[in-house]
């Protein structure tokens, strides 16, 4: 830095000033932008927890309310066909068994359709073979699995308790 002569320092001080001082400059600019974001946009917050969280078609998670604020404890996937008559009869007997224990906080259910493409691709990753097929499990580990059958209650009760 002695090496440089007064000229260079004053020119280096006055690219300091203007901002274009090399890859520091980006985080001031970026700086400036959010603060300008935060004014054009006061009224911008955040969802609260409690507000219902958008569900696509394809995982239509029928159950998922406040899984954000309490953490889902199990999940479970519904793989079904729309053509099906015993995947109704499944469907129906997890959305009963759920709201009539009142697990609907706990438990995240995923319907996939394997008549779509994001359903088979989810199928053929979970080896889906017949339907319905119903899959729980609990911090990321499979604890039961039906394939081509409707479960009883009983056995849905011990899988998710």
């Amino acid at each position: 830095m002695l090496w440089w002569t007064r000229s260079a320092g004053v020119e280096r001080r006055a690219r300091w000033r203007r901002g274009s001082h090399g890859a520091s400059s980006s985080g001031t600019q970026a700086a400036r932008r959010w603060r300008g974001l935060q004014r054009a946009l006061p009224s911008a917050t955040p969802p609260s927890p409690s507000a219902p969280y958008p569900i696509s078609t394809n995982t239509s998670t029928v159950f998922l309310r406040r899984v954000a604020i309490g953490g889902v404890r199990v999940k479970v996937r519904l793989f079904t066909k729309k053509t099906c008559p015993t995947c109704r009869v499944a469907k129906e007997l997890l959305e009963r068994f759920i709201q009539e224990r009142r697990l609907t906080a706990l438990v995240l259910v995923e319907h996939h359709d394997l008549d779509t493409v994001d359903g088979l691709a989810e199928g053929a990753y979970w080896d889906v073979m017949a339907v319905p097929t119903l899959i729980i499990e609990r911090e990321r580990k499979v604890v039961a699995r039906w394939d081509g059958q409707v479960p009883q209650e009983a056995d849905l009760e011990k899988a998710l308790s």
